[in-house]
């Protein structure tokens, strides 16, 4: 009983999928996009600390 709506859904899942396949793309994308953005903040902020590590050192 509960098995047919699930094939019903797949199937139409698979009709819709000339609009899915693009948002799923989108979807990837802006994940990819959001990663980039958090290793370049990463090294920013590794960069930062190096920085501020050799002040240190210069002044003592």
């Amino acid at each position: 009983m509960t098995i047919t709506p699930a094939i019903l859904s797949i199937s139409s899942l698979v009709r819709s999928s000339s609009l899915l396949l693009p948002l799923l793309l989108l979807l990837l994308l802006l994940l990819l996009l959001l990663l980039l953005l958090l290793l370049l903040l990463l090294l920013l902020l590794l960069l930062l600390l190096l920085y501020n590590s050799y002040i240190i050192f210069s002044i003592s």
